[in-house]
């Protein structure tokens, strides 16, 4: 983030004040600068849209101030609370990027500025100095705006046991609808964020907004169709979104059941219209219930990811695996055409036909990778069906009730997935057994999984597409049952300094003695830790998150 700098630097453009000034020029003969102008119609209005407390808009207006001369903005902003620590921010306030992140047009142009102001601290006093360059003057305001406590996070304490700044990721650690600092304060509270835009704006929901908390869009999914647990932009800005609809039905155990969360649709973000979708019923086994058995909840779909590359998604099932699927193009009329399944992370033990009645055509069996050591040589058969750790110095962990999904595209055939693996310790007790993994309702045995108590795992596979098998690259949580986080949890991947980020909820649901304990951890290369925070005494279960700066939102890295 920017550092504020002093107050008497910000009334001043780059040159220094003459010392001893002579009318119209300096002693060095340069013409001296004008004083600035103090502004003293300041309009504060905190959290202008009801949805972020810990923001404002602040409409600054002068008889001789003309908003469409002014080159640059500064702001510098402070408060004597404790851990709040200073910071600021140069702007062009006509840069397109700024206006699509902070949204001010319409906040009366003609006859004044609109600025925001983020990054306040909860409960607090700030102190918020502006500077507004023209290319004739120079003009300065100074307001003060007091912060209420965030009831959302009452009684939470959180501890940043570690933060080495020059090998992290930059920006702030962004957790759903929080954004804390490098010391653990929170410095924004919002919406429930599920992705990061490039443009600075997020998607909530389905739904665009911005980091004031202004909702830019208003699309809705057509009825009976149902959002839940994640929605994605694709580069022509059409949603991804994880859905359910109350008309699917699958045929388990001999008995016809509804279904959920087990489509992916395709909408435009303009006109609402649904222009593709996936059943995702047609490409795995509805069922087997090796890891759960949830009834008619067989898949749990969560996570969504895009691979431009292949013009293919992703999509990660909690009871089944992670998969990619041909997106097939836009077919309004026939919607299935043209998607097949090309891979399917999971392990290879009691699959069936694809089909809501079992029945196919497609075979899941057909694209199930085959697990590989570093030399490329197939682990043996336990392994492939998780029933044996591998031996040796090489490790393969199966992804168990994952979530999270980044992707990275080595090459036309070769892609590296890094997802949060929520049972990484878990194995499987063998042919034919069910609720192998932490489900809602039940659980198998844990007797003979690779360790008690469990723990997660930040994993990161590489997928070889042409020979159809899997390795592993990265794995961090092993030794971290503190980290264990039996359901949600999320990553995300920062290639400019080569971390990964694990984000877990930190309690395993069927221990009636645990509570949510979000973390956060950030890794080198190396396995060695740059970052770490925690949070105790929450009822938040952490999701999604990464990096942000809520300045300059549009140029921080971070996003899944």
């Amino acid at each position: 983030m920017h550092r504020a700098l002093p107050l008497a630097l910000l009334a001043w453009t780059g040159c220094a004040r003459p010392t001893t000034p002579t009318p119209g020029t300096g002693e060095t003969g340069h013409t001296a600068l004008p004083p600035p102008v103090d502004i003293d119609t300041i309009e504060v209005t905190l959290d202008p849209y009801r949805m972020a407390p810990l923001t404002a808009v602040v409409w600054l207006a002068h008889p001789d101030l003309d908003p469409a001369s002014v080159v640059e903005v500064e702001l510098a902003l402070s408060s004597d609370l404790p851990g709040c620590d200073p910071l600021g921010a140069t702007w062009d306030p006509h840069d397109p990027a700024f206006e699509t992140a902070f949204g001010l047009s319409d906040w009366d142009p003609a006859g004044g500025l609109a600025l925001p102001v983020l990054g306040m601290c909860p409960d607090a006093e700030h102190t918020v100095a502006l500077t507004l360059r023209t290319p004739d003057a120079t003009f300065v305001a100074e307001t003060v705006i007091t912060t209420a406590p965030v009831a959302g996070v009452d009684g939470e304490v959180v501890t940043v046991a570690l933060a080495d700044s020059a090998r992290m990721a930059p920006g702030w650690t962004w957790l759903g609808k929080r954004v804390y600092d490098e010391h653990g304060t929170l410095r924004w509270f919002g919406p429930e964020v599920l992705t990061r835009l490039d443009d600075g704006t997020f998607l909530a929901g389905i739904q665009r907004w911005n980091v004031l908390g202004r909702k830019l869009t208003g699309v809705t999914l057509p009825e009976p169709l149902q959002a839940h647990h994640d929605t994605i932009a694709l580069p022509d800005g059409h949603l991804l979104i994880c859905a359910s609809t109350p008309e699917t039905t699958i045929m388990k155990g001999g008995v016809e059941r509804k279904s959920g969360n087990d489509l992916v649709i395709e909408l435009d973000d303009v006109t609402g219209e649904l222009v593709n979708s996936w059943d995702l019923r047609r490409f795995f086994d509805v069922d087997r219930e090796t890891v759960s058995a949830e009834g008619s909840d067989w898949l749990h779909l969560n996570t969504l990811a895009y691979d431009p590359v292949a013009d293919a998604i992703v999509v990660s099932g909690r009871y089944q695996g992670v998969a990619m699927l041909t997106r097939g193009g836009e077919h309004r009329d026939d919607p299935e055409a043209g998607k097949s399944l090309v891979w399917m992370l999971a392990p290879s033990m009691d699959w069936g036909l694809a089909g809501w009645d079992g029945s196919g055509p497609v075979d899941p069996r057909d694209a199930l990778l085959t697990a590989v050591d570093a030399r490329g040589r197939p682990y043996p058969k336990e392994v492939q069906y998780n029933l044996e750790a591998p031996g040796g110095p090489d490790d393969f962990h199966w992804p168990v009730g994952q979530h999270g999904l980044a992707l990275e595209r080595i090459d036309a055939g070769r892609l590296r997935v890094l997802l949060f693996d929520n049972q990484g310790s878990f194995l499987f007790d063998g042919p034919g057994t069910i609720a192998n993994g932490v489900t809602f309702g039940r659980q198998g045995d844990l007797s003979n999984d690779r360790a008690q108590p469990p723990y997660s795992v930040l994993l990161e596979v590489e997928i070889d597409e042409e020979a159809r098998t899997v390795r592993e690259v990265f794995s961090y949580g092993e030794g971290r049952p503190d980290l264990y986080g039996s359901f949600n949890g999320g990553v995300a991947r920062f290639p400019e300094v080569g971390t990964r980020l694990m984000i877990s909820n930190g309690t395993d649901q069927h221990d009636p003695t645990n509570v949510l304990q979000p973390s956060v951890v950030e890794v080198a290369e190396d396995g060695t830790e740059v970052f770490e925070l925690r949070i105790d005494g929450s009822r938040y279960s952490a999701y999604h998150g990464g990096r942000v700066d809520l300045l300059r939102p549009w140029s921080a890295a971070g996003d899944p």
